[in-house]
């Protein structure tokens, strides 16, 4: 790019004078030691590119994505007997998951004074499948695909259980667990039970794949492979909310946070860019301005086989359910349009929006040429 050469003929111009210094002040000897130091400067400004695999990038870039039901003893749901509240707790997840995890908190149970249990005893490896604990099956039964479960008991106070689900069920999937600690009783008072429910949903956008491994995926849709590239270079075009799914087992340790540098426009930003195993998935923003933004990832498969997929808006245009109070109507499209400069100072104006489309995407917003009093939201999705 023009910022790079103009960057590379700065640094030479400096490094020249540089050298001109250190060799009046140390003499020859150095030279060979600022030559290696002026390479150094000079290859990493020409940006080459770091390749790692997705589950190296995830260690670095994510903590904990999910959800908590927290039952411990110090838990904002514990369940010890407690005079004022000696209600029943439910913990209910309702969502769809791109590899969000669950993490189950309860109380240690080794403990000889503890009256707790978890039902199934090796929840979440074991479920039930309805609502009042009759049927017990295994997790892999329930139709979640592509999940990982994980427990961790080095807590000296409580345990985890934590379930890993991707995105790729085909179907709706419902099940639960039951945290009961009624038989732990205090002054005659009785403990208290949890229900645990949680409802997987089936992704609501299209999923589309990229295999560039020899590893066949029967869960995702065969969309693209080597073959679908041409000269090493792939551009896909996402509907708002879609996921993309690179199987690529080395990416550049920029994969997708970074543009196409060959094309104008900026970043094609995302709030959700997920590396597990060897999946990058990339989820399409529900709302975006145009057209022209792209986000970059290279897979490499050797040293001479190095793909590139470029990922771009497949733009169309979105209503905002709002109140657009100015008097430009070229920057968005809103549900309402008053222009405040039509009315008199002391007129009452209001703008109400009724939502009607049994639709869980709706973008929100509101377009003020002045300032907006308390504190508004910026999109509400």
């Amino acid at each position: 790019s023009k910022r790079r050469v103009i960057f590379f003929c700065i640094l030479a111009v400096c490094g020249l004078f540089l050298f001109l210094i250190m060799l009046s002040f140390f003499g020859k000897s150095r030279f060979f030691l600022f030559l290696f130091y002026f390479v150094l400067v000079i290859k990493s400004s020409l940006g080459k590119n770091e390749y790692v695999s997705p589950d190296g990038l995830n260690i670095k870039t994510s903590g904990f994505l999910g959800y908590k039901c927290d039952f411990s003893t110090e838990g904002i749901h514990n369940l010890e007997p407690d005079i004022v509240e000696r209600r029943s707790v439910i913990c209910s997840v309702n969502s769809y998951f791109i590899y969000d995890k669950i993490k189950l908190i309860v109380p240690k149970q080794d403990d000889p004074k503890s009256k707790f249990k978890l039902l199934p005893e090796n929840c979440f490896a074991k479920v039930y499948s309805d609502i009042e604990g009759q049927q017990e099956i295994p997790i892999e039964k329930t139709g979640l695909v592509e999940y990982t479960l994980e427990e961790n008991d080095t807590n000296k106070d409580y345990d985890e259980r934590i379930i890993q689900i991707s995105p790729f069920n085909d179907k709706d999937v419902e099940f639960y667990c039951i945290c009961d600690n009624t038989e732990q009783v205090i002054s005659h008072i009785d403990g208290r039970s949890a229900l645990v429910h949680i409802r997987v949903l089936k992704y609501p956008h299209k999923i589309i794949s990229v295999n560039l491994t020899d590893k066949m995926y029967p869960y995702l849709p065969d969309t693209y492979d080597k073959n679908s590239f041409v000269d090493y270079k792939l551009e896909v075009g996402l509907k708002e909310g879609e996921l993309l799914v690179l199987a690529c087992k080395q990416i550049d340790n920029k994969c997708f946070q970074k543009n196409d540098e060959s094309k104008s426009g900026n970043l094609y930003k995302t709030n959700k860019i997920i590396y597990h195993k060897d999946f990058t998935l990339f989820k399409a923003p529900i709302y975006v301005k145009s057209n022209d933004a792209t986000a970059e990832c290279k897979c490499k498969i050797n040293e001479t086989n190095i793909y590139t997929i470029t990922v771009k808006p497949d733009y169309d245009e979105k209503v905002i359910h709002g109140c657009n109070f100015s008097n430009d109507l070229s920057i968005r499209t809103f549900s309402n349009n008053m222009n405040l400069l039509k009315y008199n100072e002391n007129t009452d104006i209001n703008c109400n929006v009724e939502i009607v489309q049994p639709f869980y995407d709706h973008l929100i917003g509101i377009s003020c040429p002045g300032t907006i009093i308390p504190d508004c939201f910026f999109q509400v999705y």
